[in-house]
């Protein structure tokens, strides 16, 4: 009779308990992603303003929503049903990784830039100019990003940012090993009076034949880097042909729980690999 009774007061409990936690995990989840949202959004903004980019943060997110499901559905279909998640993060990864290329293909070619502005600048000194008038004068006669970048400083200065201080946040822009060197001299050379038309030149020369030592280290361990992406890129295509050829060879891979830990474990291997190749391959100076 008493159980009978308490059975509804039972479920209405239950009920009540698995409501209010799943509230509560629905609003820790939420307040997760809106927290992710605000942070990314920041970053996204950050990085597009530092590359003049037209492009909004919010249309950042929905490109990089539409790619994490499209890699998820590709991976599904072309692959196997179970392939939906390695889909998706590879979605997630590819538009930073082409954001990032952008941003660094646009700082390769600032750095290019580098010792023909450096010259102008001095070139322009020496005629009479002062910093600010040189530096206007390379606003208006090269082309982006470094116009781009000198024309910010510019107008930090007219706002009355002081000009080592617009040096030093031109720097933590770019992230420029070369600018660095140039800011470096330029704010050293101010401080103890020396000729700054002079400096100009050795900074151009410096860089000039840093250049060319960067140049031939990128042609000797050219062939490095190639072998490393060859035997990278090996498993993932071979894993592809073998799942485009025969699908019940490989779908125990993705169904059972030994194929799934020899997915991730190949995944750690290749990432590591990876980077130690680079590592390995890399030398600055």
């Amino acid at each position: 009779m008493y159980i009978t009774l308490l059975k509804p007061v039972i479920l209405l409990m239950t009920f009540a308990y698995v409501f209010l936690l799943v509230k509560n995990l629905v609003g820790i989840l939420m307040q997760y992603i809106l927290e992710y949202k605000e942070k990314y959004l920041s970053r996204a903004e950050t990085n597009l303003d530092d590359m003049y980019a037209t492009l909004q943060p919010d249309q950042l997110i929905v490109i990089n929503i539409s790619s994490v499901v499209i890699g998820a559905i590709l991976a599904s279909t072309l692959i196997h049903f179970f392939a939906f998640p390695i889909g998706a993060l590879v979605g997630y990864i590819l538009p930073q990784i082409l954001l990032s290329m952008a941003k660094r293909k646009r700082l390769d070619k600032f750095d290019s830039q580098l010792v023909d502005g450096m010259t102008l600048i001095a070139n322009a000194m020496k005629a009479g100019n002062s910093l600010l008038q040189a530096m206007d004068r390379l606003v208006d006669q090269m082309p982006p990003p470094i116009s781009q970048e000198f024309r910010l400083l510019l107008s930090e200065v007219k706002i009355g940012v002081a000009l080592d201080e617009a040096f030093l946040n031109m720097v933590d822009r770019l992230k420029s090993d070369q600018f660095n060197i140039v800011v470096t001299s330029i704010i050293i050379s101010r401080k103890t009076g020396g000729n700054l038309a002079e400096a100009f030149n050795k900074i151009s020369n410096t860089i000039r034949e840093r250049d060319k030592v960067q140049g031939k280290l990128n042609s000797l361990t050219a062939q490095g880097k190639l072998q490393g992406i060859i035997v990278g890129a090996l498993p993932i295509l071979v894993g592809g042909a073998f799942c485009v050829i025969s699908p019940d060879f490989m779908e125990p891979l993705f169904t059972t729980l030994i194929g799934r830990t020899v997915i991730v474990v190949i995944v750690v291997l290749e990432i590591i690999g990876g980077v130690v190749i680079k590592r390995i391959v890399e030398i600055d100076i």
